[in-house]
């Protein structure tokens, strides 16, 4: 069997990942890196036994991500023999195609990771309604997702603001028309130098969790960035 793990709340897919392998605490877990990894190592940690655990489950990160290549086809070839006598998980950072994961894992266990809704709606806001409104919606989104979530979809939301100041249409290849359109309607709300003090903030707050350098936490730095805007 395979489960596919993927979707782009990063904190949730995670969090999925840690309850299936809690689910199998008795086996010997092994993780490979999908980006990296090769036919050679790949069959020999699938194959080998360990003398103290029966069972093993593989996990494989990032494969479908990983840039074509004719190893990477002779590895999902790989998985799905395998996967009818092995227990393999495999670990996406982002969503997967539904198109691209029917065709080339078919039969495979999908857990999905989404942002709510109401996050959406959240990035939406900045600029387009008050701050007082929009901290209204973080909170309510806060109340359902990990600030830490927040925080990311904070920063591609302004990285896309101003990918859109900069280039407008041309700034997004391959975006449908409407979604690019959103951006570049909400970017009108900023001038350049508020969206570049924005991200530095957003990048600032980041890095004083990750470090400790700071006595507040997450959602209250938060609180005061969307009031800032």
């Amino acid at each position: 069997m395979i489960t596919i793990i993927h979707g782009d709340d990063t904190v949730s897919s995670l969090k999925a990942l840690d309850m299936e392998k809690g689910r199998r605490e008795s086996a010997e877990i092994v993780h490979i890196d999908g980006i990296k990894t090769d036919i050679t190592e790949l069959t020999t940690v699938i194959q080998s036994h360990s003398f103290f655990q029966d069972k093993k489950t593989v996990i494989v990160e990032n494969l479908i991500a990983r840039p074509a290549s004719s190893q990477k086809d002779q590895i999902i070839q790989f998985l799905q023999n395998e996967s009818k006598i092995s227990d393999i998980i495999i670990w996406e950072k982002t969503q997967v195609d539904k198109r691209l994961l029917s065709k080339i894992f078919p039969n495979c266990r999908e857990i999905l990771s989404q942002p709510p809704m109401l996050l959406f709606r959240l990035l939406d806001s900045l600029g387009a309604d008050t701050p007082v409104k929009s901290l209204s919606l973080f909170r309510s989104v806060l109340s359902q997702r990990a600030a830490e979530l927040i925080l990311l979809m904070f920063l591609r939301q302004v990285r896309l603001l101003l990918l859109a100041k900069d280039k407008g249409e041309k700034g997004f290849p391959g975006m449908p028309q409407w979604q690019a359109l959103r951006f570049i309607k909400q970017s009108r709300y900023f001038d350049k130098k508020k969206l570049l003090s924005a991200y530095r903030q957003l990048l600032s707050i980041e890095n004083n969790i990750k470090s400790g350098q700071t006595p507040f936490r997450l959602g209250e730095l938060l609180d005061i960035f969307i009031l800032s805007l």
